[in-house]
C-alpha cells in the first residue's frame, strides 16, 4: 500500500508516501477509505507519525498491517447488488427517517419470514428479576465488591437477557455513553465504487469494461472490528440476541440468524461478501457456516467435529476482545457456552470440550503488533492448561483426536458457584504421555515475546530447534507468558515436554506441550506453552527414548508412559 519515497516504486505500491494516502482519503477514494477504516487507532498513528511522514519505518508497516482484499465484479453479474445501492439513497446521518424506515423494514421481514429467528428459546418463558423496557447492566445489577453474590447470580443469567430479547440495539462505534449513536457520514466513501478497466479478451482483444468494487472485509471492518465488538462481554450479546441493529460510524447494519444487511446492501450482502468468515456470525447451528470456516480458515479437524469448530471461532474472537475485569474471563462467555452445549452435546471443561480436549489443549497465544504480549492472569481464574488463564488473544486448539499422542485420564474442577460454565476456583487434569526433559534458551530480541526462545537437545546442547528458519520448517516455541520462566529453569531441571500430536507423513507439524515442574513428589506441573516443528530431524530428536525416562517426576510410570497432573 505504501512505500518509502526514497525507493524505486514497486508496481504494486499505491502510494509513494503517507501524504499521498491522506490526499486520496480527502478525495474520497473508495479503496483507500476502506483500507483506512480497516485499521485500528494504533495502526493509523503509525502511518501518520512524524517518522512515517518522512518516509521512514515503512518496513515495519508492511510487515504488521494486514492486507485488504477487493472483488472486481463485472456489472452484468452485479446488477442486483448495484440496484441495492442505487435504490437506497443514503441520508447524511444514520438518524434520518430514511435510515430508521429501513430498520423497520428489516425487523418486519425478520419477524414474518425468518423461521430460525422466531423459534422458541426455551420450554418456559423467562423474565429478568425486574422487567424494564431497556436493560442496562450498570443500572440493573449491583457491581461493587460488597454485592458480589448479586453480581454472580445475575451474571450467570445474562445469556437469558439477550436470548429472550426481541432486538438488541448496538452503539457499535461510540467511544462512551456520553456520545450519540447517530453519526454523520459522506456517502462517497461508503457506496461501492464503479470503475472502468481495460481488460484483455480473446475475442475482442483489449476492451474497456465496467466493474463494481466490493470490499471483501466489509463485514469485518464495519461489524466485527467495531469498538463495541472489541469488548468481550458483548460477544454473547451479539450471538444470543435474535436480532441486532448496529448503529455504526458510517451506516446502520442488520444482523440476525438468517440475514446480514447494511444500508449499502439493504437486501443482504452480495454472495461474494457473504462467504467471508466474518459474516453470518450468528448462524450458530448452520453446518453451511461451519463448512465455510473449514474452507477459508484451513482448519484441520475431525469430520464429525463441525459444531466444535463454531466454538473454535468464538474463542479466537472472544480472547481478542478486552475485559474491564479480567477475572470475568469465563463468566463473560458462559451464556454462549450454555447455548453451544445444546449444539455440541458435550461436557464443558474450563472453556473447552471433553470430546476433543486432548486436541484443544494445544491452543497457542497470538502476539500481534498492536497488543502487548500475552500474560498469565495474576489472580487465579482457570488452570494453566486452559486458554482462560491467559490475558490476550489465542488460537484455539483443533478439535481432533487423530494423531494424538497423549490421553487425558481424568480431570477435576472446583467451581465458584453452581454454574459449571462460570468461574473456576481450582482444578487439574491427569495426562498420560511420553514425558521428556526440555532445555530452553533465550535468543534474540526479548521484545518479541515467546518466539525468541529455542529448544536445544538435552545434555548435548547442540541446536535442534533454531527458531523460525527461512523455509519455516523448523520449530517455533510459543510461550504462554515469557515471564513465567527464566534461563535458570533449564539448568535446575524444571522444564519438560510431552509430544501431544504427531501427524503421519512428512511436511506436517509435530506439537509439543511445554511444562514446568511444580511439585516433584506428586508429579505436578503447570503448562507454559507449546512448540511445533515440521523438520523430520527435529521430530526424530524429540521422540528419541532415553535411559533415564522412568526416573522423571510423575504420578506413575507404566508401559513407557508417564501419568502427570497439570494444574
Amino acid at each position: 500500500m505504501l512505500s518509502d519515497n526514497n525507493e524505486t516504486l514497486n508496481p504494486s505500491v499505491h502510494h509513494a508516501t503517507p501524504r499521498s494516502l491522506k490526499q486520496a482519503l480527502d478525495e474520497h477514494c473508495y479503496v483507500c477509505n476502506r483500507f483506512w477504516e480497516a485499521l485500528d487507532a494504533e495502526e493509523r498513528d503509525l502511518i501518520t507519525s512524524p517518522s512515517m511522514l518522512k518516509g521512514k519505518h515503512v518496513s515495519v508497516l508492511a510487515s504488521t498491517i494486514g492486507e485488504q482484499y477487493f472483488f472486481l465484479i463485472p456489472q452484468k453479474v452485479s446488477v442486483s447488488a448495484r440496484a441495492d445501492v442505487q435504490s437506497q439513497r443514503l441520508a447524511l446521518t444514520t438518524g434520518s427517517p430514511e435510515t430508521l424506515s429501513l430498520a423497520k423494514r428489516w425487523v418486519k421481514e425478520c419477524t414474518t419470514c425468518h423461521h430460525k429467528c422466531n423459534q422458541t428459546v426455551g420450554e418456559e418463558p423467562w423474565y429478568p428479576t425486574r422487567l424494564l423496557t431497556f436493560d442496562l447492566n450498570s443500572l440493573c445489577i449491583f457491581q461493587d465488591q460488597e454485592n458480589l453474590r448479586d453480581w454472580e447470580h445475575e451474571a450467570s443469567l445474562m445469556g437469558n437477557v439477550y436470548a429472550y430479547s426481541f432486538c438488541n440495539i448496538s452503539a457499535a462505534d461510540v467511544p462512551d455513553c456520553s456520545q450519540s449513536i447517530f453519526s454523520n457520514r459522506d456517502y462517497r466513501t461508503i457506496v461501492p465504487q464503479e470503475i472502468e478497466l481495460e481488460v484483455h479478451d480473446k475475442k475482442t482483444k483489449n476492451s474497456t469494461k465496467r466493474f463494481t468494487l466490493f470490499d471483501y472485509k466489509f463485514w469485518e471492518s464495519e461489524v466485527s472490528n467495531s469498538l463495541v465488538n472489541k469488548r468481550a462481554w458483548v460477544l454473547q450479546e451479539r450471538l444470543l440476541a435474535p436480532r441486532i441493529l448496529h448503529f455504526g460510524r458510517r451506516q446502520l447494519i442488520w444482523e440476525c440468524g438468517e440475514k446480514d444487511a447494511a444500508e449499502v446492501y439493504p437486501n443482504g450482502l452480495p454472495i461474494n461478501l457473504s462467504t467471508s468468515p466474518s459474516s453470518r456470525f450468528k448462524q450458530l447451528d448452520s453446518f453451511d457456516y461451519t463448512h465455510r470456516v473449514v474452507v477459508y480458515k484451513n482448519r484441520d479437524a475431525d469430520e464429525n467435529s463441525a459444531p466444535h469448530l463454531l466454538w473454535h471461532r468464538i474463542v479466537e474472537q472472544y480472547t481478542a476482545a478486552s475485559l474491564t475485569v479480567p477475572g470475568d474471563k469465563l463468566i463473560a462467555c458462559s451464556g454462549v457456552a450454555k447455548k453451544l452445549s445444546g449444539i455440541i452435546q458435550d461436557d464443558y471443561v474450563a472453556g473447552m470440550w471433553r470430546q476433543y480436549l486432548e486436541g484443544e489443549l494445544l491452543w497457542m497465544v497470538r502476539n500481534t503488533h498492536q497488543l502487548q504480549p500475552c500474560t498469565r492472569a495474576r489472580e487465579y481464574r482457570a488452570p494453566s492448561w486452559s486458554w482462560a488463564s491467559i490475558d490476550g488473544p489465542v488460537s484455539a486448539g483443533e478439535p481432533r483426536t487423530r494423531d494424538t499422542m497423549v490421553v487425558i485420564e481424568d480431570y477435576h474442577l472446583d467451581y465458584c458457584t453452581s454454574d459449571k460454565t462460570g468461574g473456576i476456583c481450582g482444578g487439574w487434569i491427569q495426562l498420560r504421555g511420553d514425558l521428556k526433559r526440555a532445555v530452553l534458551e533465550r535468543r534474540g530480541n526479548e521484545q518479541d515475546g515467546g518466539d525468541n526462545w529455542v529448544m536445544v537437545a538435552d545434555e548435548k546442547k547442540d541446536d535442534i530447534f533454531k527458531g523460525i528458519s527461512a523455509n519455516g520448517s523448523e520449530a517455533i516455541v510459543k510461550l504462554d507468558d515469557p515471564e513465567e520462566i527464566s534461563p535458570e529453569d533449564s539448568s535446575k531441571g524444571l522444564l519438560f515436554y510431552m509430544c501431544a500430536r504427531l501427524p503421519r507423513g512428512s511436511g506436517r507439524n509435530m506439537y509439543l506441550l511445554l511444562l514446568k515442574l511444580v511439585d516433584t513428589k506428586s508429579g505436578t506441573f503447570q503448562r507454559i506453552g507449546v512448540a511445533y516443528a515440521r523438520s523430520e530431524k527435529v521430530k526424530g530428536a524429540r521422540l528419541e527414548k532415553t535411559s533415564t525416562e522412568e526416573n522423571l517426576p510423575c504420578l506413575r510410570y507404566e508401559g513407557g508412559s508417564h501419568s502427570i497432573r497439570i494444574i
